[in-house]
This record gives structure tokens, sequence and C-alpha cells, in this order.
């Protein structure tokens, strides 16, 4: 049995452990998280960037803050820019190994300029990046062994959802994620034969579609195809993707579309344009298969927060990604030319 796997099936209890020090931390937290500041800027890089551009989504949507997610290698190469943003503001770090020194450095470069507080989600305990931080949050049960992060990604965006239930004081999107924690293993259990079924196909590349506060863990979606499988993954906005990559869309192309649950015309006129083009299709969300008219549908009834959707759809992502790879005879442990962590020299 690869690593992979083991991290991929054991995401449900990792999630409950993750649950638990939420519980615990809520009110540290509250306080934390609830100072005046100017604004909150979530910062990481490669998958820690993906899922921080979804949670400045989220919070620019549902709270009063001015959210923005920043890259630490953008931040290095021109810290200048960034001094008004960084200003009395919180900067939010999410990292699996807190040893990438991009955001080392951003934070090293950043702290000669300005003054700002930190906030850090990390899947490992001592760390380079925990002398930077005015509050940690381990979450060691959720480390990945393996290059490419899987459990790690679906236990950081539910600590950056949480954040945000909390600022909110949103009990009910809480509740919704611990109902799922509770179907999971069944619902991995219930798709995993569809994967399997779906990597024998003969596609080369994935595009994945969604949108909103979402759009981060779907851009992830994409590059665990890119890291587990080597293939060519990509991630557009949903009706966004007519706009001309539409054209790349063919028989060798698979899509995992997440569907909005505040409409269903344009979204399934969607559907049927890329189907018309060949490609095999999977969707997630309300409905059944048979409305939506895709190859596979996943239904996400019962899920009454869409927040909560990322972790199925991540998981389908990860699933499809792992047995692709077993298809296609390469080892998803051991993806050449990637590291567990980046090191600039």
């Amino acid at each position: 049995m690869y690593t992979i796997q083991t991290e991929i099936f054991s995401q449900p209890s990792a999630l409950i452990q993750t649950q638990a020090l939420f519980q615990e931390k809520r009110d540290q937290i509250y306080e934390f998280i609830k100072k005046p500041f100017q604004n909150i800027i979530f910062m990481g890089c490669g998958s820690g960037f993906m899922l921080s551009e979804g949670a400045a989504a989220m919070f620019s949507m549902y709270t009063d803050k001015k959210a923005v997610a920043v890259s630490g290698g953008e931040i290095i190469l021109s810290p200048e820019k960034y001094r008004n943003l960084i200003s009395n503001s919180l900067i939010i770090v999410a990292s699996r190994s807190g040893e990438t020194s991009e955001v080392l450095f951003a934070l090293e470069q950043l702290r000669k300029l300005t003054t700002f507080k930190t906030m850090g989600i990390i899947a490992k305990t001592d760390c380079s990046l925990k002398p930077y931080l005015d509050f940690t949050l381990e979450i060691p049960w959720a480390f990945d062994h393996s290059v490419c992060q899987t459990r790690t990604i679906s236990n950081i965006y539910y600590a950056l959802t949480m954040l945000l239930a909390i600022y909110l004081e949103n009990e009910q999107l809480a509740a919704a994620f611990e109902m799922f924690f509770k179907n999971q293993p069944a619902f991995l259990e219930e798709h995993k034969d569809m994967c399997k079924e779906v990597a024998h196909r003969e596609w080369n590349n994935v595009t994945v579609l969604g949108d909103g506060e979402i759009s981060g863990i779907a851009s992830e979606g994409s590059l665990a195809f890119t890291e587990i499988c080597i293939l060519p993954g990509e991630y557009f906005n949903l009706l966004d993707y007519r706009h001309g990559p539409i054209v790349l869309a063919d028989e060798k192309k698979l899509f995992l579309i997440l569907l909005n649950p505040n409409e269903n015309n344009y979204q399934k006129q969607m559907v049927k344009d890329i189907k018309n083009r060949g490609s095999y299709v999977i969707t997630l969300g309300h409905h059944t298969k048979d409305y939506w008219e895709s190859d596979y549908h996943v239904s996400l009834s019962g899920i009454e927060e869409p927040i909560v959707w990322g972790i199925p759809f991540i998981n389908i992502c990860q699933m499809l990604a792992y047995y692709k790879a077993i298809e296609r005879d390469h080892n998803p442990d051991m993806p050449g030319g990637l590291n567990p962590y980046i090191s600039l020299v």
C-alpha cells in the first residue's frame, strides 16, 4: 500500500481531531481574530497559497473585513509594495511543513517595514515558522509524509473555514462540517469504485470548474492531478470557461464541475456544451445525474452549507488522481522533481 493511499483514507479521523482542536480553542481564536485589524491577509506557497485564495474569497464575501491572498514568493520580490496592505493587519499563514523559505523570508522582510500580527495553521510542530507567529494552531495528525499533500489539504481547508465560522459566530457551519465528518468514511467507500473506473478511461488532462468560496480548494483539486498522476490539471471559474479555454475540450479531457446550488439553467447548458465536445464529465452538487446529463454525478444533497462541499470535492479529486497514477504505473509517493517543501538558496 502506498503512503498516499493511507493518507487519503485516513482523512476522516484527522479531521475529527482538527475539529476537536477548534472546539477547545474557540474562545482564544475568537478573541484574537476579532481584534481591530486593518485587513486580513492570507499567505502561503503552492497548495497553501491556493487555499489562501479561497479563504480570502470567503472572508471577503461573508465578513466586513478586506481580505487578500498573497504568496510568499511575490512578497520577497517586492516587499515595499505591500507595506500599506500589511500595516496593522493580520497575516494568516497556511503551511504543511512550516519550513517553506519564501514565507519565512517574506515575514522577515515585512517585519523591517511595518507592524502586523500573525497566525499560523501548521501540520508540523517544532518548525522554523513557529517563532514568527503570534498565534499558532498545530495539526500534526494531518501531516502528510508522502510528497503530494492530501490529508493536510482537507484539514487546512477545514481550519480556514472554521476561522470564518468563529469570526461570524456561525454555529450552523460548524455543525454542517461535523455532520459530514460522521458520514465521510461511507462517502469515500461509496465513490471509490467510481474513481477506479474513471481512472481506466483514456483521458490525459483534467479541468476543474467552480466558483466563489470553493475557488481555492477547486484550484487545489486541479493541482492534485498534476502532482499525483503527473497529468496536466487546470482550474477555471465555471461559466468563464466558455470564454476561450473551451476550444481545448475534447475526448481526452476529464472535467470535474462543482455546481453552484443557486442556479441551474446556465450551468446545465455549460455541462451540455462540454459533453458535446466529447469530454467525460463528473458533476458534484444537488439534484441527480439525470438532471445534469453528466457521465457521473456525485450527490451532495443533505449538505446544506456549500463551503462544506469543498471536502467531498477534494476527496474525489485525490482518489481519482491516485487511481490514475496506479493505472499509469506511476509511483504516487515519489513524483519526480518535487519535494515536501521548497527551500530557496
